[in-house]
């Protein structure tokens, strides 16, 4: 682990945060010497789950710590290390890891993939083994805020957007999506589908939702549908589509982007 100051901001850099089989899974962390409100932003890259790496969010992790935010970005186990739930429960681990290393409240921030997985830990964390979720007070996940995100991995809804990212959904899942069993996890694997069990519960997490009018790698209605689902669970969510952005609106539309994450999560 690699410690540094860089005036308003202290920086921990390659934190083992859970064992694993395959690989050493670490996490770096920037907190603030100021800090503004309670809350600490976890970052989750995408790279369509079975690429890319914790690193390309230092820019933004650097850059909500200046702004008083504790902020953290981590490594997860990729589709070509192991098939789901694998990256779902290292993003669970790493939540478990850092509310024992700190008694702030957790936000989850994810694009494209790292946006699936944002949302699915965030529904998913607090859920006991017999469906009940755990009281408000033992929760960590407060927010989640999805960039550009897959929130329906269902064969139907694939279909109808004529198959998108196909092929890195079959090595997530592990399998031909036509398979029942495949669409069986699939199902499982959906955020929009767990929506059920928090259905008008004040302690559900809030819900910021971005993307490019313009994205032509995960299609915009991903999004839409999934805020109007949102919406019909009485689940608090602000669901914002961003003109002329496509794909990565952290650069097509990066002023804009960061102003309304700080002021999301300033405001929790």
């Amino acid at each position: 682990m690699v410690l540094m100051t860089m005036n308003e901001i202290r920086i921990r850099e390659g934190i083992s945060y859970a064992p694993s089989i395959l690989k050493r899974l670490t996490l770096d962390l920037a907190v603030p010497v100021s800090p503004r409100g309670d809350c600490l932003l976890l970052m989750i890259h995408g790279g369509g789950w079975d690429k890319g790496d914790k690193d390309v969010f230092c820019p933004e992790m650097q850059h909500f710590a200046r702004r008083g935010i504790a902020t953290a970005t981590m490594n997860y186990r990729r589709s070509d290390d192991a098939v789901f739930p694998a990256c779902l429960e290292d993003v669970l681990a790493a939540i478990e890891f850092l509310r024992r290393d700190s008694s702030r409240r957790v936000v989850l921030l994810g694009h494209s993939a790292g946006g699936h997985l944002a949302a699915a830990a965030g529904l998913r964390h607090g859920i006991m083994a017999d469906g009940r979720i755990v009281a408000s007070q033992d929760r960590a996940v407060v927010a989640v805020i999805s960039l550009c995100g897959v929130h329906d991995l269902r064969y139907a809804t694939l279909r109808g957007q004529g198959f998108p990212f196909r092929r890195h959904v079959e090595l997530l899942l592990g399998g031909g999506l036509e398979e029942p069993e495949i669409q069986d996890r699939a199902e499982a694997a959906s955020p929009i589908a767990l929506l059920t069990a928090w259905k008008g519960r004040a302690d559900a997490p809030r819900f910021l939702l971005m993307h490019g009018e313009a994205d032509r790698g995960v299609p915009p209605a991903q999004t839409l549908n999934f805020a109007k689902a949102l919406e019909q669970a009485r689940i608090p969510v602000e669901h914002q589509a961003v003109p002329g952005a496509g794909h990565y609106i952290l650069h097509e539309a990066r002023e804009s982007c960061l102003r309304r994450i700080e002021r999301f999560v300033l405001g929790l």
